[in-house]
């Protein structure tokens, strides 16, 4: 009875060691145990497919001669430095394989070192995705360095990132001057009051919604510069950052503000020269009166003065050139696409093309509304547009 017993305990351990060994070799990755002497004593299957072996020729053998055909250990195996905790490290093996290495002591029952349990793991294929992350960080970072428009990253009230293009156009050198700096003082004074609510909004991280403020900078030059700041939340993992996008719009408001100028000018310039007209009219009514015919020659002088401040041609050739600034050969292509439009169909596109109302065109033309809208179906009619088509969206866009 007792030897039957043994017998069962012996083929149930036996039993135990066949599991564990078929656990272990039904790994993809490589687990092997070495002696304290660097000698391999076990390999599982995927361990005798990477060293090309179907039986266990290997065992004895040392490890460093059959991963690596050296003559000696790897300096920062754990069996040379006897590291007892278990460590971590990456191995690369042959060609461009890179494996995460895992090694844990075993010690027996005297607390005496038996060897080191080693786990290996293929993680090429997860470097190569890291690496190829980090590349397209790099392309993002490398494009928002040299983009057309300022960046700025902000998180817990302080900036984490500051694309070159910020930086050239502060004046500033590096990012910790940027973030030293007082950035109110690069405002506008005007609109310092507008940036310090901006900026309340963004330490606190209350952008709920995308803001967009247009705002006055004062460059490095002293020169005023306009801005749109489009701000916004962004999460990136478990953080959120406020993104700053800075967009220079100097040039677009530079170019609203002449087409205002140009069309004040053109209201001013008729007004003006309708003024002169009626006070024309008037002075020859009175001329008709016989006790005024002596004096005659006053009211010439008077003529010549007022015809002098009209120069009607002059007044509208200066008007070409600066509307010509704003919307560069408008007058040309009008008359190439439409050759059938007279000069005051054209003024009259010119009106359009300024976004002046009806009333603001009466005026110009010194005409009642009404004549105004009769004006824009000849002129449609003229042009050849179809019915659908808007006369208005149809000069703005031309």
């Amino acid at each position: 009875m007792h030897s039957t017993g043994m017998e069962n305990v012996a083929s149930v351990l036996k039993g135990e060691e066949k599991l564990r060994s078929d656990i272990l070799n039904a790994f993809r990755e490589v687990v092997a145990f070495y002696s304290p002497k660097h000698e391999i004593l076990w390999l599982n299957e995927a361990g005798k497919k990477q060293l090309n072996i179907v039986d266990d020729s290997y065992i004895g053998k040392l490890c460093y001669e059959l991963w690596f055909h050296s003559e000696g250990p790897c300096q920062t195996c754990p069996v040379v430095s006897r590291s007892f905790e278990p460590t971590e490290r990456l191995l690369r093996l042959s060609g461009d394989k890179i494996w995460i290495v895992r090694h844990t002591a075993l010690f027996d029952e005297d607390k005496k070192l038996r060897g080191f349990i080693e786990y290996r793991a293929d993680i090429t294929h997860i470097s190569q995705l890291e690496n190829q992350i980090i590349d397209e960080r790099e392309k993002y970072k490398m494009l928002a360095e040299n983009a057309p428009f300022g960046l700025i990253l902000t998180l817990d009230n302080k900036p984490v990132y500051v694309n070159k293009t910020i930086l050239d156009w502060s004046g500033f050198e590096t990012p910790d001057h940027f973030e030293r700096s007082d950035l109110l003082e690069f405002f506008h004074p005007n609109d310092r009051k507008q940036a310090e609510e901006l900026f309340r909004k963004i330490k606190n991280n209350t952008i709920p919604v995308p803001l967009a403020e247009k705002l006055r900078v004062l460059d490095k030059d002293g020169s005023v510069r306009y801005f749109r700041f489009d701000v916004k939340n962004n999460s990136i993992g478990n953080q959120i950052f406020v993104q700053t996008v800075l967009i220079d719009i100097t040039a677009d408001v530079l170019k609203d503000k002449k087409q205002k100028q140009v069309a004040a000018d053109a209201l001013y310039m008729n007004q003006k020269n309708s003024m002169l007209s009626e006070i024309e009219g008037v002075l020859n009514k009175v001329l008709l009166d016989s006790k005024y015919s002596k004096s005659g020659s006053e009211f010439r002088k008077i003529f010549e003065i007022i015809n002098s401040y009209k120069q009607l041609d002059k007044d509208w050739k200066m008007l070409i050139a600066n509307f010509e600034e704003v919307h560069p050969g408008f007058f040309s292509r009008m008359k190439k696409t439409h050759p059938q439009l007279s000069s005051s169909d054209i003024k009259h596109c010119a009106c359009i093309k300024m976004n002046f109302g009806t009333k603001e065109i009466a005026r110009f033309f010194n005409i009642k509304a009404p004549s105004v809208q009769i004006a824009r179906v000849r002129l449609k009619k003229k042009m050849d547009l179809p019915d659908e088509v808007d006369l208005r969206s149809y000069i703005l866009n031309f």
